[in-house]
């Protein structure tokens, strides 16, 4: 059974409904094929939202094949499956594996901000530049990691295309707690952080330009500056234990 949540959903960061999926995502990659999850009622009771976000929710989770239904016993953890993506065995604090998943995010990433470029709307320009500015003022590690992984998820929201928000919201979720680990790790060095809003800015620049090309080719190079980042980060934190 998933354990009751005491964090309630921050409308502000994003739909709800995303919100929940993430956060159902991270909870069951620990349980078992089969698995019954609560009902929506108590669901909805859990994260204190309304029960037809939770139904949209969970709508998602069916469509990229994590969840199942059974008509009239409720919805179910599903079984691994060819066409079902399963990452049990990830560990989100082994940098070889996040770096695994950048690789893949490196593709998404650019083919979503060539789409956002010629897709994206003045309402969802006008999100991503909040971010940014949010990125910018954040004043812990906390607030910069959500606001850097809402700024993506915007630009993939601007492809106007649910299944690459599915695949990116799926992906991410597997590497949450890593992601906020490799924030803390880069939030030592100002430098690099400054790097990562100069990078965010310059994407966004070429899809408030509308240039397609311009923006995959940053979206590509934030990701493999991501990947040296952290590396380097993980490289600085070994030595200093081995001094230890």
């Amino acid at each position: 059974m998933l354990k009751p949540e005491s964090e309630k959903l921050i409308s502000s960061k994003g739909r709800l409904a995303d919100q929940l999926a993430e956060r159902l995502i991270a909870k069951i990659k620990t349980l078992s094929p089969g698995t019954k999850l609560p009902p929506e009622i108590q669901l909805a009771a859990d994260f204190q939202v309304s029960r037809t976000v939770v139904r949209e929710a969970i709508s998602q989770l069916k469509a990229i094949g994590i969840l199942r239904s059974q008509q009239g016993a409720g919805n179910f953890v599903a079984p691994p499956s060819q066409t079902t993506l399963s990452f049990r065995d990830l560990d989100g604090y082994n940098p070889l594996d996040i770096v695994k998943f950048m690789e893949i995010r490196s593709g998404l990433d650019a083919a979503a901000a060539r789409l956002a470029a010629s897709r994206r709307t003045k309402a969802q320009l006008a999100e991503m530049r909040e971010l940014c500015r949010r990125t910018m003022q954040a004043s812990n590690v906390q607030e910069a990691a959500e606001s850097d992984i809402s700024f993506h998820l915007a630009v993939v929201e601007a492809t106007a295309n649910e299944h690459f928000v599915s695949v990116f919201r799926f992906l991410n979720a597997q590497i949450e707690e890593g992601i906020m680990f490799t924030r803390r790790l880069i939030s030592g060095s100002s430098a690099m952080e400054s790097d990562v809003r100069d990078e965010h800015q310059a994407i966004l620049a070429a899809i408030e330009g509308e240039n397609p090309e311009l923006a995959a080719q940053k979206a590509l190079e934030h990701i493999i500056n991501s990947q040296n980042r952290l590396k380097l980060s993980f490289s600085h934190l070994a030595k200093s234990m081995d001094r230890r």
